[in-house]
């Protein structure tokens, strides 16, 4: 499960507060003005959440490693944590798109590969509770609030979930480096599981040999490979354009 945390920034605070996620307190530092002030103290009120306004020695305190608090910040549940069969049924009802990460360690790349998924209209994303990078303040900022849309599931074996989610009928798609891939036919329409692996070694042989189908980008310049979490927003997004979408 995630921990509460301190979120700081104005965009990051609204996006939590119009996710309906778990907020507990909202700060505003003293005699800071602008337009989105209005519609997070409006927010706050209708949910319920207090607001506190606080002079700006307590501010600094409360805000501390955050780059730009722009004078906000709130005590956030930050990440929507559920169980793999809410995860899946969401996603039956809604776009019948998921995401699985295999052992993504920098929570930079999560946040960013969570903001491209919530973009691409990804229903939720299945992490594994070990060797993965943690659900912490850093993966939240990054993902620019994002990560306050997304539904998480966090699971002991991915090998496991993905055979839930093919009972479920989604077809798995994992994303390597392998020259020997292909194209295969996939049909996009249906229910997809996207599988994006570690920043260095990619998926693992046991994920890799259970999904059911294997995709590459192809690579014309000098180096071949990109970051995970941008080779995982072309992937997502390349999804939208086959379903034709995009």
């Amino acid at each position: 499960m995630s921990e509460s945390i301190v979120i700081a920034g104005r965009k990051p605070v609204l996006e939590a507060l119009k996710a309906g996620g778990k907020v507990d307190i909202v700060f505003f530092q003293r005699g800071i003005k602008g337009e989105l002030l209005k519609e997070i103290a409006d927010l706050a009120a209708k949910r319920k959440i207090p607001v506190s306004e606080i002079d700006n020695r307590k501010f600094a305190d409360l805000a501390r490693g955050a780059e730009t608090s722009q004078g906000v910040a709130a005590k956030v549940r930050a990440f929507r944590t559920v169980s793999l069969d809410e995860v899946i049924n969401h996603s039956l009802k809604r776009n019948k798109l998921l995401l699985a990460l295999d052992s993504v360690q920098d929570p930079h790349n999560l946040g960013a590969i969570i903001r491209s998924a919530e973009c691409a209209g990804v229903d939720g994303i299945i992490v594994t509770r070990h060797s993965s990078a943690p659900l912490n303040i850093t993966a939240f900022k990054t993902s620019a609030g994002a990560a306050a849309h997304m539904m998480i599931a966090e699971v002991n074996n991915l090998v496991t979930a993905i055979e839930d989610c093919q009972k479920a009928g989604f077809w798995s798609v994992g994303l390597a480096i392998d020259d020997n891939a292909g194209k295969p036919k996939i049909d996009y329409n249906s229910p997809l599981l996207i599988v994006s692996g570690n920043e260095e070694k990619g998926i693992r042989r046991l994920v890799k040999e259970k999904c059911d189908f294997i995709v590459t980008i192809p690579m014309l310049g000098q180096i071949q490979s990109l970051n995970v979490s941008v080779a995982t927003g072309v992937v997502l997004f390349n999804v939208l354009r086959e379903r034709g979408l995009w």
